[in-house]
């Protein structure tokens, strides 16, 4: 099993103090006193060091713009996959749903059942086949497709019709 490694880079800017001179042949040695007064006499003005720090900055904002722009690219790579996915599934609900309906049509028609409803929101499935439907307080269903019938009359009890839901 091989181990990963990270790599780390850091860029850093900042003022160097080289300084070079040249001389004439034999007068070098003068000429470093001159170079080291010079040199030691050195001072940052305020508008030097604000020009230093706006070219730092100006070379770090080239230094991450790249990655903020990849970061950038990333957010709507992922908010366009995000809504791709989104619109996929509503599409596989919505195929289900249908299929779903198709499923329990066919179903019904193998079993031979049709639903019934007596008003109240509740539905029960009964043979097909059967042009009316009762119920009366024992639960029980007579079926007809006899026009005019009444279970009431017959059975002297209280009947109510059920309808089909469309």
């Amino acid at each position: 099993m091989s181990q990963g490694v990270v790599y780390s880079k850091t860029v850093g800017w900042g003022l160097t103090d080289l300084f070079s001179v040249s001389a004439q042949k034999g007068k070098l040695d003068d000429c470093k006193k001159v170079s080291l007064t010079a040199r030691c006499s050195f001072r940052v003005t305020k508008t030097f060091f604000n020009w230093f720090v706006q070219v730092v900055q100006l070379l770090q904002n080239q230094y991450y713009q790249p990655i903020y722009q990849a970061g950038q690219i990333s957010k709507i790579i992922s908010a366009t996959n995000g809504q791709m996915l989104a619109n996929i599934d509503a599409q596989y609900q919505n195929a289900q749903k249908s299929n779903d309906k198709l499923n329990q049509n066919f179903s019904d028609y193998m079993r031979g059942v049709d639903y019934y409803s007596d008003g109240s929101g509740s539905t029960v499935q009964l043979p097909s086949g059967y042009q009316n439907a009762w119920i009366n307080d024992k639960g029980e269903y007579p079926l007809s497709n006899t026009p005019g019938f009444d279970p009431s009359v017959y059975y002297k009890e209280n009947w109510k019709l059920l309808q089909r839901p469309h």
